[in-house]
């Protein structure tokens, strides 16, 4: 826990990190907000989705960890106090990926499947089983059974949200889809009430996945920078963690080695391969006054250098920030949908208890009407949910996110991706972009009086003298 003391010595402002295992979009940073920013005492919450982390400043007087810790609690959500010391400040945690819900999303599945055919043969086949004829409905105690398990293996994430949804009174989607489900089990449509539950499940796993692929994205750049770092003292050469050098000691980096710290070489001549940070795909020669970068590999020599900020500032660093902020950066097509689900929820249900309520008091109360009209209004919760947007807008961008990345294009999030619908031109360096930024030789042309013998002769000449990177393939 870090303190931040204030001028005022009467107000003691403190901050804690939180490690939140449920937050990985903007829908739960949405629900942490709107719990917690307004309450007396809470100074400022900041997030960082990609490590799911939740940093609270706030007022001594008011809180404590431990009732920050239940605040976050009553929001349907759980966490922990991440308490940094020196010696894990730099770890790098392996990134879990909770594989339950997929596991219980094919389980889900198969058990709709079954279900689906032993309808579809009781009923005459597929056409009958969704056509409107005596077939249409015709299902079994068997086929119910098999889809009541699909629909609770799926509800299982959905169900607990709702109703902490309504302890919040708080409407979200999490709450018309279970209201959805439930109306439909009531009103017989087995089929509908799976399939519903089946494909918001899936459209939670696609999300769940995305940001398990980012997260292990940012932990793997992070992995190319050095815990320690060989630095030049009085005493000699030291082994000191990187985190602890200062601005303007001199590191000693070998051959293979990565640079462990931004700085600017000051003795020593080498060919640095860049590729991991810059892109570049060919070692870049560097020598006294040249810059070098974290996590870049000394190719041919020993080199100095000059540290330039700390471990906190480095280009690696920045990159990393960049990374987070697209991702936190949401595409316009994703913010609508959050938008529209925030209110489109709330009026639905209002419009179901409206048909549920005013015809029956309008045209005279009855059992029959308003068994009637209750009946109408789940039938309008049920064609209400709409699932089919939900899902469309992460299923299309992490598809193409992932399609982009298989061939070999990383795009930074959907914003940036949504953006290149604009783009009129494209200007693409050559060398690893458009080619493979592996040069080789395919033919050898003899001018003048050289012959192709004495054209290999020259080739050891070539290869120890010159400096550029080609002279590896002569």
């Amino acid at each position: 826990m870090t303190h931040q003391p204030q001028d005022d010595a009467i107000s003691r402002s403190l901050s804690v990190s939180l490690q939140v295992a449920e937050l990985d979009c903007a829908e739960e940073v949405r629900i942490l907000k709107d719990g917690l920013a307004e309450k007396p005492g809470i100074e400022k919450l900041d997030f960082d989705v990609m490590r799911g982390r939740m940093d609270i400043h706030y007022d001594a007087q008011h809180w404590n960890v431990k009732r920050l810790l239940e605040a976050v609690s009553s929001l349907g959500m759980t966490a922990q106090e991440v308490v940094e010391t020196p010696s894990n400040a730099t770890a790098q945690e392996p990134v879990r990926h909770d594989y339950n819900r997929e596991r219980a999303l094919v389980r889900s599945g198969a058990f709709l499947l079954v279900a689906v055919v032993i309808q579809a043969w009781e009923s005459g086949g597929i056409a009958a089983l969704f056509g409107h004829g005596e077939g249409a409905h015709t299902i079994s105690v068997l086929a119910i059974l098999l889809y009541l398990i699909s629909i609770s293996l799926g509800i299982r994430w959905i169900f607990p949200k709702a109703v902490k949804a309504v302890r919040r009174f708080s409407a979200d989607m999490n709450l018309l889809m279970t209201v959805a489900v439930i109306g439909a089990i009531i009103l017989g449509e087995f089929f509908e009430a799976a399939m519903v539950t089946f494909l918001f499940t899936l459209s939670e796993v696609l999300e769940q996945r995305s940001v398990t692929r980012a997260r292990r994205s940012i932990q793997s750049l992070m992995s190319l920078a050095p815990d320690v770092a060989r630095v030049k003292t009085d005493d000699g050469i030291e082994e000191v963690a990187t985190d602890e050098i200062n601005n303007g000691q001199i590191c000693l980096v070998r051959a293979g080695e990565r640079i462990p710290l931004d700085g600017t070489i000051v003795q020593g001549v080498s060919a640095i391969d860049q590729a991991p940070i810059t892109g570049e795909s060919v070692p870049v020669e560097k020598e006294p006054g040249d810059p070098v970068y974290t996590g870049t590999i000394n190719g041919s020599g020993s080199i100095e250098f000059r540290v330039a900020g700390t471990s906190g500032s480095t280009l690696l660093n920045r990159i990393v920030r960049l990374i987070d902020q697209a991702y936190q950066r949401r595409a316009p097509s994703e913010q609508w949908v959050d938008q529209f689900a925030r209110y489109y929820t709330p009026t639905m249900m209002l419009l179901a208890v409206a048909v549920m309520v005013i015809p029956p008091t309008v045209l005279g109360w009855s059992v029959d009407s308003a068994t009637t009209w209750f009946y109408n209004g789940l039938v309008l919760l049920v064609i209400a949910c709409p699932c089919a947007l939900v899902i469309s807008t992460p299923v299309s961008i992490v598809s193409a996110l992932t399609a982009a990345a298989r061939n070999g294009v990383l795009v930074k999030g959907g914003l940036s991706l949504e953006t290149l619908a604009n783009v009129k031109a494209v200007v693409l360096d050559k060398t690893g972009t458009l080619t493979t930024g592996m040069p080789s030789v395919t033919t050898v042309q003899c001018l003048g009086a050289s012959t192709k013998k004495s054209h290999w002769l020259w080739r050891p000449v070539c290869r120890i003298t010159a400096r550029i990177p080609l002279r590896k393939r002569f």
